[in-house]
């Protein structure tokens, strides 16, 4: 697969130029490794970083904590890359009936001109049930479409903890519900038609047990999704994920994904990502490389079957890095974040890009920002799109203590 990058595409307009006019000299052109964005009033602890999403040229920020409607209140920023591969501020969303408490922002997740934000603390009735609110672009604009509560909601379930999106479905995690137990946790899918959102399935684990918090993390790709779960009900917090597919009459179980050495403690399913018939599962507290070093877990799918495909352990891994705390996969490209990595100071945070490589998935890459400080905690969240990565620093201190930032990076520049 070609992939193009526009944020460094500039290099080839020099060197085409030289190539007409004869140059004695190429120029060197420098472009930097990464961009780095934050939010226009961003402020001291908001979090801005906390979630992040990539489509296409546009991608999303998630500030938690953010105060505009109420301390913790949350809001979201939108990001534009204009054709000389910059990103501005396009717009700041907020909830319309947002306030004190909501942790609007908590998740984020986008489709084209679809965005869709969690706020897993909002209230519905005067009941704090959680939300996802919905907005759609138009032309530059964005706009309020829908605000997501399910049918059955109840108090403390946390509904929008964890969001995905493809086209005109989203799949919603709400891992505090107690229908099957005591935070046993549900995942929802919502299907739009034309500007209504309606639930379709509420798909609840069999196995999940007190405090599994199945729908901790969720992702969806075309008639797939993937809910992960905290705790497999036989060793505590080792985790498991379970496998979704729509036939085209609606989502239905297709198996469990649980890896060839499972162990207590791992949180195998704490991040989940799919692209197609590749789902990459980050197990953050995996003892690989020292306690809690952490892992992931590649997994591929041949016809209904899904078989463990490799381990991915980073090459410089050590104790309480985390790695697979956050996960993104893109086709033969992943990245995958460490975000208490110490490189650039005590839980500065870092993110590793793997690449297929002739049928192996092999380190290329490990990426921590140039201003990188200590508990900037850059990779607490990590998304890709193509050549593209974003990885959230909600640690960072551009606009004060813990204000929070984002690096947009080239993910293609590291693969060979």
């Amino acid at each position: 697969m070609v992939r193009a990058s526009r944020l460094f595409g500039l290099a080839g307009g020099f060197f085409a130029v030289c190539a007409l006019t004869g140059c004695t000299e190429e120029p060197t052109p420098v472009f930097p490794r990464e961009l780095k964005i934050a939010a226009s009033d961003g402020a001291a602890k908001d979090s801005f970083g906390a979630a992040v999403a990539i489509s296409g040229d546009t991608t999303i920020v998630g500030a938690v904590f953010d105060d505009d409607l109420g301390t913790d209140s949350g809001s979201a920023y939108v990001f534009v890359r204009d054709d000389d591969g910059f990103w501005s501020q396009q717009a700041k969303l907020m909830s319309p009936d947002g306030e004190a408490g909501d942790l609007f922002g908590s998740s984020v997740a986008i489709f084209g001109d679809t965005a869709l934000v969690g706020a897993p603390s909002a209230k519905n009735n005067e009941i704090a049930t959680g939300a996802v609110h919905v907005f759609v672009r138009n032309g530059e604009s964005w706009a309020h479409q829908a605000k997501l509560v399910p049918m059955a909601a109840a108090v403390d379930d946390q509904f929008g903890y964890a969001l995905g999106l493809n086209g005109d479905t989203a799949i919603i995690g709400a891992p505090a519900d107690d229908e099957a137990a005591i935070d046993a946790g549900t995942a929802y899918f919502y299907k739009r038609t034309g500007t209504m959102w309606a639930e379709t399935n509420k798909a609840i684990a069999s196995s999940a047990g007190e405090a599994a918090y199945f729908g901790a993390s969720v992702a969806i790709s075309k008639t797939t999704a993937l809910v992960g779960a905290w705790d497999d009900g036989t060793a505590k917090n080792a985790g498991l994920v379970f496998v979704y597919s729509n036939d085209g009459m609606g989502w239905t179980g297709q198996g469990t994904l649980i890896p060839t050495d499972p162990s207590g403690e791992d949180l195998f399913g704490y991040s989940v990502a799919l692209s197609g018939d590749k789902a990459l599962i980050g197990a953050s507290g995996g003892d690989d490389k020292g306690t809690d070093s952490g892992a992931a877990y590649l997994f591929v799918r041949n016809g209904t079957a899904w078989t463990q495909d490799q381990k991915l352990l980073p090459n410089d891994g050590a104790a309480g890095d985390v790695f697979g705390y956050s996960v993104a996969i893109w086709d033969d490209l992943a990245t995958i974040g460490a975000y208490w990595d110490d490189d650039r100071g005590a839980f500065s945070g870092a993110a590793y890009t793997f690449s297929l490589t002739s049928g192996n998935w092999v380190e290329v890459d490990k990426h921590a920002p140039s201003d990188g400080i200590e508990g900037q905690k850059f990779g607490c969240s990590v998304a890709i799109d193509g050549d593209l990565a974003i990885a959230g620093a909600f640690g960072d201190d551009e606009k004060g203590t813990e204000s929070g930032s984002a690096y947009v990076f080239s993910v293609v520049d590291a693969a060979p």
